[in-house]
């Protein structure tokens, strides 16, 4: 990808970013949220994990068939990324690729072994409140996992045609 795609694809996150804000967020949003990431992974038949945080409480978590041990732990480091730059982590890792992975993760003070530097985590944001969970997917391509998570969120959100369950 060239330096003009990569901002451009990091315009069209940060605008995502900026549409799907909750007006509120609870146990009970969690549980229908993540019920319906699983419903639609399970219809696509994605070998994914599926993850709901909030404040950085684990709030939802299912491994789907395929899915690997290693993508909880994958979970975890990306929703890391989210709860230190307040931004999605597919955002975040295009940034990084804008300069080096190495200088990027050295300016946030980022370690390896604590944050991975992958799409698929997105941020829970409340109207008025901010940045205050995450919503994240690991098992596929980065951009697939990130564009997943999307999807969910719009339907969830009543987005693009979608309605709130």
């Amino acid at each position: 990808m060239t330096a003009a795609e990569i901002r451009k694809e990091m315009e069209m996150v940060q605008a995502q970013q900026e549409e799907l804000v909750f007006e509120d967020f609870n146990h009970e949003e969690a549980w229908k949220l993540g019920n319906l990431m699983v419903q639609r992974a399970r219809e696509q038949r994605l070998p994914v994990g599926l993850s709901i945080t909030f404040n950085p409480q684990s709030m939802f978590y299912c491994a789907l068939p395929g899915s690997a041990p290693t993508n909880e732990h994958f979970i975890e480091r990306k929703d890391n990324v989210v709860y230190e730059c307040y931004r999605s982590s597919y955002e975040m890792t295009l940034a990084a690729a804008l300069e080096t992975e190495r200088d990027f993760m050295e300016y946030w003070g980022m370690d390896y072994m604590d944050f991975a530097l992958a799409g698929g985590s997105f941020p829970i944001t409340v109207r008025g409140s901010g940045v205050l969970g995450t919503v994240t997917c690991s098992g596929l391509a980065q951009e697939e996992d990130h564009r997943f998570v999307v999807s969910v969120l719009k339907e969830y959100l009543g987005k693009q045609g979608g309605k709130k369950k």
